[in-house]
């Protein structure tokens, strides 16, 4: 499996649940059951530092097209550069999530994913 941001040949990949384990009581929100928690379209794959920040709600995906891009939310985490790599935050901000043979998530997840952590980043710049 690659880093669905990074590409092929990324080291250092995690599963990533876009609605996490300890969130999964309010899964009837969004028309989901406690069962889907493991489905595919709430996985996706990514190196492990974006990962962690990604769980933070540091950095989130926004749609942008038919798809969703990276944007880091946090400024203070830019100039990071990943584990064995030479990217930083920065340079990610803005990179396609890459969807392997078009396997899209569940968009509302990714959407909600995408409002919590706005929400988050604008009561933290207050």
């Amino acid at each position: 499996k690659h880093c669905q941001a990074l590409g092929p040949g990324t080291k250092h990949v995690q599963n990533a649940h876009i609605w996490p384990h300890n969130n999964m009581n309010n899964l009837p929100l969004i028309d989901l059951d406690a069962t889907d928690i493991d489905n595919p379209k709430n996985v996706l794959h990514l190196h492990s530092d974006i990962e962690h920040k990604f769980d933070r709600f540091l950095l989130t995906f926004v749609p942008f097209g038919n798809g969703f891009i990276l944007e880091v939310l946090d400024p203070s985490i830019r100039s990071i550069t990943l584990k064995d790599t030479t990217v930083t935050f920065d340079d990610i901000d803005g990179y396609q999530l890459l969807l392997p043979n078009g396997a899209l998530p569940w968009r509302r997840i990714l959407r909600t994913h995408s409002i919590l952590a706005h929400r988050k980043e604008g009561t933290s710049r207050k």
